[in-house]
């Protein structure tokens, strides 16, 4: 029985503690939101809000949302930046009275009230609205007076709420210049007045130029240019439904690029117009599917227009560093060949089987994987032997399993640089000459010393 009626009481004092947490902490914590919320100028919930109009010196524009989408309307229909609309609206709704100023009507022009600067409308789903104006700061500058055009009362709030209220039709408009998922994209068709046309496509997850030559494309490049053509913004909008492109160049654009988008390659498309003479450095720009005109600042253009070389795969030697057990070398007349024995180790089998130093083989190998060409020459040379490679001072063919997977050619000097090719194409580059150095290396500059034997060989 004593046990019963400790357990009762146990009981009890449960049920008073949560009866405590419940009225006492739940409720407290209640009363604060509730204070909280009573402080706010716009007693609205955020996802209620449809429309909400700005009245400022700039501009009278009003935003609103269809099917999760905020778009401009007025002064005009512009497609809105929906993340910016929303975040733009979420601050205003956030701001709080800070103080009461002002509890009956009196005059107006002390506070900046007569002639408001702002105005904000918020018009919520069941059509109700809330009206605020906004007038000039207070004397110590920290905050702005507000007031209800339909209650004497005025109030004072942060003066941030006026950053959000003194906002453009372009502040809050989609600047993108161009509306494609760069993650989808499988195809790009670039043309350009300075370069010609190239294509590129996607197989795999890797990119290949497919005009105007059959080559690798470097991936990292193809993804700058998708991001320089995605994340960049147009910088004015210069006419809203234009009835003609030509005087803005974009009826013979200076650059068009086509995104073919998805499985079904929905293609998108980006037009390059002139240069705008009055404002250097900027171009006019037009999407395909939109109406309005815009400029881009040249930097974006620069990014935008490029040639096949831009994209393509620099090093060309055909050795990865892994998939290669032979290296045959000819440097002005020397010849030798290196075969890899085990995993990282490698020695010289001809013209006798000698040892490498492992820094110095290591260094020249890496040399040939990491060969980066500077400069295009030609994609279709009439002919090699201005370049000095129809016998070329260097050549370095790599083998694997007794199949040759590529032959590194260099030619002639001029200035810093040697022309130098891949005997597998006929595509003649440049490249600078300490590139060169560290792969023009002899039998004495590889092999093993012997202790005490002095080396003429120097490391790169």
């Amino acid at each position: 029985m004593k046990g019963k009626n400790v357990l009762i009481l146990f009981g009890v004092f449960v049920v008073l503690l949560a009866l405590i947490y419940f009225f006492d902490v739940q409720g407290t914590k209640k009363r604060e939101e509730r204070q909280e919320y009573e402080k706010l100028l716009f007693k609205v919930e955020k996802d209620s809000v449809v429309e909400y109009t700005l009245k400022n010196e700039k501009d009278t524009l009003t935003c609103r949302k269809v099917d999760g989408k905020w778009n401009i309307v007025s002064p005009f229909f512009a497609e809105g930046d929906s993340k910016t609309i929303e975040s733009n609206l979420n601050s205003i709704l956030g701001r709080k009275i800070e103080r009461k100023v002002v509890d009956k009507l009196t005059d107006l022009e002390p506070y900046g009230l007569h002639k408001p600067r702002g105005e904000v409308i918020v018009t919520c789903r069941d059509s109700s609205t809330i009206r605020l104006f906004v007038g000039s700061e207070n004397p110590t500058g920290l905050y702005v007076f507000v007031k209800y055009p339909d209650k004497p009362d005025i109030y004072t709030t942060g003066k941030s709420l006026w950053n959000y209220v003194n906002k453009s039709v372009y502040d809050l408009r989609d600047k993108k210049i161009m509306h494609v998922d760069k993650d989808k994209v499988k195809k790009i068709e670039l043309t350009s007045k300075a370069y010609g046309r190239v294509v590129l496509e996607k197989e795999g997850e890797d990119w290949y130029i497919r005009e105007p030559i059959e080559y690798r494309a470097r991936n990292s490049t193809v993804k700058t240019f998708l991001n320089s053509l995605t994340g960049n913004r147009a910088k004015e909008f210069v006419e809203e439904d234009p009835k003609s492109l030509k005087k803005y160049g974009l009826d013979n654009p200076s650059v068009r690029v086509d995104c073919y988008v998805g499985d079904e390659l929905a293609r998108a498309t980006l037009f390059i117009g002139d240069s705008i003479p009055d404002k250097k450095g900027r171009f006019y720009g037009k999407e395909e599917s939109r109406k309005p005109v815009f400029t881009i600042e040249r930097y974006i253009v620069r990014n935008l227009r490029k040639n096949a070389f831009y994209f393509q795969e620099k090093k060309i030697s055909g050795y990865d560093g892994e998939n290669a057990d032979s290296i045959v070398s000819v440097v002005k007349g020397e010849k030798f060949v290196c075969k890899k024995v085990s995993d990282g180790e490698w020695k010289i089998i001809w013209p006798d089987t000698m040892e490498v130093e492992k820094s110095r083989i290591n260094n020249w190998l890496n040399g040939i994987r990491d060969f980066i060409v500077d400069n295009l020459v030609t994609y279709e040379p009439k002919g090699f032997k201005k370049y000095g490679l129809d016998k070329p001072q260097v050549k370095i063919e790599i083998y694997n399993n007794g199949e040759k997977v590529g032959a590194l050619l260099v030619g002639k000097k001029e200035d810093d640089r040697y022309y130098v090719r891949n005997e597998k194409y006929p595509f003649v580059y440049k490249a600078r000459e300490y590139k060169v150095k560290r792969i023009m290396k002899k039998i004495d500059d590889l092999k093993k010393k012997e202790k005490g034997e002095s080396s003429k060989a120097k490391d790169s």
